[in-house]
C-alpha cells in the first residue's frame, strides 16, 4: 500500500487526529503532515455534514401540524406574506425581479424547466423555483440550471431563519415550510441577479406563496384538471378561478386549449382583472419539414413546450420594452432565433428541440430503465 493510500485508511479509520496518537507513527515528517492534512480534511467533511444536517432538521420542523383542507390557515398564511418579505427587508427588491409566473394542474414544473433551459441556452442568467424535490430540497431553487451549493443555501438559510424567528410575535409567527422555502428561493435569487426568475406555483395560485409579486413580466397557466379539490374547489371553473389568480392587470397571461368550463372561467377572469388571456400557439403551426418534438419524454409535453415558446417570446419582448430596446445584440440574436421568430411563422421546431433537449425534469416521464417511466 503506498502511502496516500495508507493515509486515507488510517484517516478513515481513526476519524480524526485528536483519536489517534501521531506520536506513535513513523517519524517521517511527509507522512505525518499528509497524515494530518488527511484527519483535518476529515474532520472537516464530518463538521460540514453535521452543519447541513442541522439545516434540514431545522428546516423540517418548519412543517406545520395543519391540514391542508383548513383553507382559513392557507388564506391567513398567504396573507402573512407580504410581513414576512418586510422583516426580511426584500419587500421592495423582489418587485424588480424579472419574473414568469406559471400555474395550472399538470405540466407547470416541465413547462417552467422548458423555459429556463430555453432562456439559459440564448445566453441569458436564470433563477428557477420548482417544487417538490425528489432527493434534495436544493432542487427548487436552481441558478443557471444547478443547484445552489449547500454552503450557499445553509448561509441564506440561516440568514432567513435567524431573522424571521427574532421578529416573530403571536400573532404573525414563523412561516410554514413552503412558504419560507419561498421567502429563501427569492432571497437568493436577489443575491445571485438573474435575467430572468422562473416560479412554479405551488397549490392553485390566488393565495399560493409565490403569488407576491405584483408585475411578473408574463403569466402562464398549464393543463388544468381536478386537483387539491378540498383546497380550490370541487368544480373546474372554482379551479380555473383559483389559478387564474396569478393574472395581473395589463399583463400577458398564456394558456393551452382547456375544457370549456375552464376556459370559460379563465376568460371571465381575465376579463375582470384587465389581463391579456391568449391561447399558446401549438408547435405543429410553425413550417418545418420535421415532425415537432421536444427533449423531455411524453405526448404531453408537446403541449407544455408551445406554453413554453410563447412565455419565452413574450418575456424577451418585456425585456425589449422595460429596458428601452438597451438589450446587447448578441443576446437579443440568440433569443430571437428560439422565440421571437414563433410569431412570422418561420419558426423551426428543430432549433427549438435543440435547446429544449438540454432539459432535465427529474421523475417528470425520465426514463430510469426500460418500461420504468415515473411521472
Amino acid at each position: 500500500m503506498n502511502t496516500a493510500a495508507l493515509v486515507r485508511k488510517l484517516a478513515r479509520t481513526c476519524g480524526g487526529c485528536r483519536f489517534f496518537g501521531l506520536g506513535t507513527l513513523p517519524a517521517h515528517p511527509r507522512f505525518r503532515q499528509s497524515l494530518l492534512a488527511a484527519c483535518q480534511a476529515s474532520m472537516s467533511t464530518s463538521r460540514a455534514e453535521d452543519s447541513w444536517d442541522r439545516v434540514l432538521d431545522v428546516l423540517s420542523s418548519l412543517i406545520k401540524n395543519i391540514k391542508r383542507a383548513d383553507g382559513k390557515n392557507w388564506r391567513d398564511a398567504h396573507e402573512n406574506m407580504p410581513v414576512y418579505l418586510r422583516r426580511l427587508g426584500i419587500d421592495n427588491a423582489v418587485q424588480q425581479l424579472s419574473v414568469i409566473h406559471v400555474a395550472g394542474t399538470k405540466g407547470k414544473g416541465s413547462t417552467c424547466a422548458m423555459v429556463e433551459s430555453m432562456l439559459r441556452s440564448s445566453g441569458y442568467s436564470t433563477g428557477l423555483f420548482t417544487s417538490p424535490h425528489l432527493c434534495d430540497v436544493r432542487e427548487r431553487v436552481r441558478i443557471n440550471g444547478q443547484m445552489v451549493s449547500k454552503a450557499v443555501f445553509s448561509d441564506h438559510f440561516w440568514r432567513c431563519y435567524n431573522t424571521l424567528q427574532a421578529a416573530a410575535t403571536d400573532d404573525v409567527g414563523m412561516p410554514g415550510y413552503f412558504r419560507f422555502l419561498t421567502l429563501l428561493g427569492l432571497q437568493i435569487f436577489l443575491e445571485a441577479k438573474p435575467d430572468v426568475v422562473m416560479l412554479e406555483v405551488g397549490i392553485g395560485g390566488r393565495i399560493d406563496a409565490t403569488n407576491i409579486i405584483k408585475a411578473p413580466a408574463v403569466t402562464g397557466i398549464t393543463s388544468m384538471g381536478f386537483d387539491h379539490m378540498e383546497l380550490l374547489g370541487d368544480t373546474l371553473d372554482k379551479i380555473a378561478a383559483e389559478k387564474a389568480g396569478i393574472m395581473r392587470k395589463g399583463v400577458p397571461c398564456f394558456t393551452v386549449p382547456q375544457p370549456t368550463e375552464a376556459m370559460q372561467s379563465l376568460q371571465a377572469c381575465a376579463t375582470a382583472i384587465g389581463a391579456d388571456l391568449q391561447i399558446a400557439e401549438s408547435l405543429d403551426a410553425f413550417k418545418s419539414q420535421q415532425p415537432s418534438s421536444v427533449g423531455l419524454a411524453g405526448d404531453h409535453q408537446i403541449l407544455n413546450a408551445s406554453l413554453a415558446v410563447a412565455l419565452v417570446h413574450s418575456w424577451e419582448l418585456h425585456r425589449l420594452e422595460a429596458a428601452n430596446a438597451s438589450i446587447s445584440s448578441s443576446k437579443l440574436a440568440a433569443t430571437a432565433t428560439a422565440a421571437t421568430s414563433a410569431t412570422n411563422g418561420s419558426y423551426k421546431p428543430e432549433q427549438l428541440q435543440q435547446q429544449q433537449q438540454l432539459t432535465n425534469a427529474a421523475a417528470r416521464l425520465e426514463q430510469l430503465r426500460q418500461y420504468v417511466l415515473p411521472d
